[in-house]
């Protein structure tokens, strides 16, 4: 038997704050500097982001340096199925990072690039 668990109130809080910016139209960027398993996961995520699309607010999932490249991937995910893609914060992994991660996003050619 599956168990659905709902988000923490402190979360489902935390988004139902961003719906008065994003429906007044007060700002045309979405960037969370948390991390997206902070915010409820990857669907309430990806909830946030079609919330925003309808009001024509884009994206920046926040992707600090010092986040491993999982984190990137998922970000990089999100922004792939999104209509309303902003902009995506990346880093230059060093290669004992990519030798533990090799799926890591890469970058080339000015563009970023997801793997299998």
């Amino acid at each position: 038997m599956l168990m659905r668990r709902s988000p923490p109130a402190s979360n489902t809080r935390r988004v139902a704050g961003l719906l008065p910016l994003v429906a007044n139209r007060w700002i045309d960027f979405i960037r969370l500097r948390i991390h997206i398993s902070a915010i409820g996961g990857l669907i309430l995520a990806r909830k946030v982001q079609c919330c925003c699309e309808m009001f024509n607010a884009r994206t920046a999932w926040h992707s600090p340096g010092n986040a491993c490249p999982v984190r990137h991937s998922v970000n990089l995910h999100l922004d792939l199925v999104a209509d309303n893609f902003g902009i995506q914060e990346q880093n230059f992994f060093p290669d004992r990072i990519r030798e533990v991660f090799s799926g890591a996003p890469e970058i080339a050619r000015g563009n970023l690039y997801a793997n299998e």
